[in-house]
C-alpha cells in the first residue's frame, strides 16, 4: 500500500465512508479534484508525458477541503491526512 492509500484508508476509518467513491477512473479523478483541488500545472504536465489512455486537460478547481467532511477530528489529524494525500 502506498502513502496515498494509507491516507484514504485512515480517512475512511475515522469517517466511516470512502473519501473518493468514483464509479470509474475519470469520475474518481473529478471527485479528488472537487475535494483536494487540481494539482499544479507542472504536475499535470508530468502525467501527460506518461498517459496513454487518459486526457489530463482538467478544469482548475480549488477544492472544498477535508475539513468539511471531518468536523470531529483535531486539526493535527486533519493535517496528517492532507499530508498523506499530497
Amino acid at each position: 500500500m502506498d502513502i496515498w492509500g494509507v491516507g484514504c484508508v485512515f480517512f475512511e476509518v475515522l469517517s466511516l465512508f470512502p473519501l473518493f467513491p468514483g464509479t470509474n477512473e475519470l469520475d474518481q479523478v473529478n471527485k479528488i479534484h472537487n475535494i483536494l483541488g487540481s494539482p499544479p500545472k507542472q504536475v499535470l504536465d508530468k502525467f501527460k508525458v506518461h498517459a496513454s489512455h487518459m486526457d489530463f486537460n482538467f478544469p482548475t478547481k480549488t477544492g472544498s477541503g477535508l475539513k468539511e467532511l471531518m468536523h470531529h477530528v483535531s486539526d493535527e489529524c486533519l493535517d496528517f491526512i492532507v499530508k498523506l494525500l499530497s
